[in-house]
């Protein structure tokens, strides 16, 4: 039977003996793809390829050893790969290299009495088409009786990701107004509020610009000169006029006695 689930093949479901099979490349590199997991989680599977690749035994496209990580489950390290990059020949995966892989895979799965789990062997960074690789996978394993899962990743929430971004640019964009001090933040404050005046100084003296209902952000108007109660006017203007008529008697009395020298 061949299952496909939406989960880790690091945490393979199921009760019993366990196999988590995956491909390798023939260069004894190990750093990229499912590997980062297999080694968040266990380090015998890399230190064991590794090893293995050094000692030159059988380390061959074709060839799989098995790593016991766990009781009762192994990790199988799979020669299904030439190199890393595509080359004018097409993509590393080597299909005719995965079929010898998984028909060793089958013996071993027997032997053990094991299921075997699996990403989408080979259709990752070694380029694959999973068209083609499924049914080695089904004439392999599956016709021989052994159950397969295969686990393919949980989407990403791309609502969070996309409401992360909008948040990210919606900081840069708006600048924090509470921390502006001064007549700038005054002026805010009273562009709100109709009929609010803002002292500015303008050439050295303070102006004041008022705001009546309806004025628009950018829209300001001199303000009238304040009125002057009428008592307070006269008040003004009788003292002004006796300061002019005390003036014009002492002229008048200079110029008398200059007449009389």
């Amino acid at each position: 039977m061949l299952s496909y689930v939406t989960g880790d093949a690091t945490s393979p479901l199921g009760e019993g003996p366990k196999i988590i099979c995956h491909v390798c490349n023939d260069l004894g590199r190990w750093g990229q793809g499912f590997v980062l997991a297999l080694s968040a989680r266990w380090p015998e599977p890399e230190d064991g390829y590794r090893a293995w690749h050094r000692s030159g035994e059988g380390f061959a496209l074709g060839a799989v050893r098995l790593v016991e990580v766990e009781a009762e489950l192994w990790v199988a390290n799979m020669i299904g790969q030439h190199g890393v990059r595509a080359t004018e020949e097409g993509p590393p995966i080597r299909y005719d290299a995965l079929d010898r892989c998984l028909e060793a895979l089958a013996s071993h799965a027997v032997e053990l009495g094991a299921s075997v789990h699996m990403p989408r062997i080979g259709a990752g960074l070694a380029g694959g088409s999973w068209d083609r690789i499924e049914p080695i996978i089904t004439r392999r394993l599956v016709e021989r009786g052994i159950p397969v899962t295969v686990y393919d990743l949980p989407a990403p929430d791309r609502s969070r990701t996309a409401g992360s971004a909008a948040n990210s640019r919606t900081g840069r964009e708006q600048p924090d107004r509470s921390r502006e001090v001064g007549p700038a933040a005054d002026s805010q404050t009273d562009r709100g509020q109709p009929g609010g005046h803002v002292l500015r100084r303008t050439g050295g003296s303070p102006h004041a610009e008022a705001r009546g209902p309806g004025d628009g952000d950018h829209a300001t108007r001199t303000a009238r000169p304040a009125r002057v109660p009428t008592q307070v006017g006269a008040r003004l203007t009788a003292t002004a006029t006796g300061r002019s008529h005390a003036s014009e008697g002492r002229m008048s009395e200079w110029t008398d006695l200059i007449r009389v020298r």
